[in-house]
Parts: C-alpha cells; structure tokens; sequence
C-alpha cells in the first residue's frame, strides 16, 4: 500500500482514539484545570492540536524549499504551549482539536506520495514527521492518560498501536529503528522498564541518529536511573 494511503488510515485512527479518551470524560475532568507538570484532560488535548497545525503550517514551508523551525529546549516550549492554552474553554480546545485534526488530514490529501518523500530536516523525511505529530505523539499521550488513571488494559492497547501498524510503513532499518524507539517510549511512560529499555537498545543499533535525541527526551525520563539504560551510552 502507498504511503499516502497508510498515513491516511493512521490520521484516521487517530481521530477515532482521541474521540473515544474524549467521550470517556467525566464533567470534572472535562473541568479539570491542569498544571505545568500535571496536565489536565484539556491540557493533553491542546498540547496534541497544537502540535498538528505547527506542522502542518510548516509543511507547505519545506516543499517550498525553506526549513522548519530548529526547537532546542522542548520542555520550555512545551511550557509555553501550556501557557497559551491553559485558560481556554473546554468547547474551544474541542474545537481546536477537530480543526488539527482536518488539517493535517486535508494536508496529506493533497501531497502527492513524492511529496511526502521529500527531505524534513535531521536526515527525516516529511512523511515521517507526519507520522510523529499526526499519530504517535497522541497515542504515547493518550496511553499515558490512561496508565495514570489505572486502566493499564487500555494504555497496553494504544502501546502496541506503536509497533505494527508503523512497522509497515518502510521496511528500512532507520525506520524499523524509529518504531522500536516510539514503543519503548510508550513502555517507559507504563514503568513497563525492563521491556523500554531492550526496545530502546535495538532502536540505537539500527537507527544510531536516535541517541542524541534520547538524552531528552522526556517520555525516557523514568529509566534514567536504570543502570542498564546508562550502559546503553557507554
């Protein structure tokens, strides 16, 4: 199947993955006012729009020939994103989250499958920050959510979304490596550690260009203590 096709399916999935955490509510989280460090049900939400409409505002921006904006900090920028939308309404991030969620997909609607071939930045192709911004990032938040609300059944299940279903997009060994660095993410936030940290040393041998990017990582941040996750740098 073209990537287009595949990219499609996920954004899709996506779609029906954040509506069901939303459907899943209750008034008071809805309510909810979150913090810095401890982000309420509205919070996750906006933070996962806005990342979405970053990219695909920045999109047409690359295939133009220019480049993204470099983030050297994301713990403060992702501060800032909290700032900016913490006092919103409920109804207006819902409504910022279904219009992330239109435009990414009309984005890749138009792109053709060379396209998304096309050069990111980092050596990483745009489909694949697509994938990232798109799918990824919400199903690690999403199965976050529910590990800190108890119901492990469910962030188990939206864990394995990050393995197979990415593995099929590219049978490289750079992108077989970013699929096993995505599920040790997801691992790592369920303390599932000693399973994060095998996944994450068969990411750095087949896809080394990860390992800097590791070092902050914050969803790796519950292994740093581990000794067998330090041995990995050494």
């Amino acid at each position: 199947m073209a990537k287009k096709a595949v990219l499609l399916e996920l954004l899709a999935e996506t779609v029906r993955r954040e509506q069901e955490f939303i459907d899943g509510l209750s008034d008071a989280q809805r309510a909810a006012i979150g913090e810095a460090d401890n982000w309420s049900a509205k919070d996750l939400v906006a933070h996962c729009a806005y990342w979405k409409k970053r990219r695909v505002a920045e999109i047409p921006k690359v295939l133009a020939g220019g480049t993204p904006e470099v983030i050297d900090d994301f713990d403060h920028e992702n501060e800032l994103i909290f700032k900016a939308h913490r006092d919103m309404s409920w109804d207006e991030i819902i409504a910022l989250s279904h219009d992330a969620s239109h435009e990414i997909v009309a984005q890749v609607q138009q792109m053709s499958e060379q396209d998304l071939e096309r050069p990111w930045q980092d050596d990483r192709l745009i489909w694949r920050t697509i994938v990232g911004n798109g799918y990824s990032h919400t199903m690690v938040h999403l199965a976050e959510h529910y590990q800190n609300e108890g119901d492990m059944a469910k962030a188990a299940e939206l864990t394995a979304l990050l393995g197979q279903p990415l593995a099929e997009l590219d049978d490289s060994p750079s992108w077989q490596g970013t699929v096993k660095y995505n599920a040790a993410c997801g691992l790592s936030l369920l303390g599932k550690k000693e399973a994060a940290i095998k996944e994450l040393g068969e990411a750095f041998k087949m896809t080394p260009a990860l390992i800097e990017w590791s070092k902050q990582d914050p969803d790796l941040e519950p292994l740093r203590e581990e000794e067998a996750f330090q041995a990995l740098y050494q």
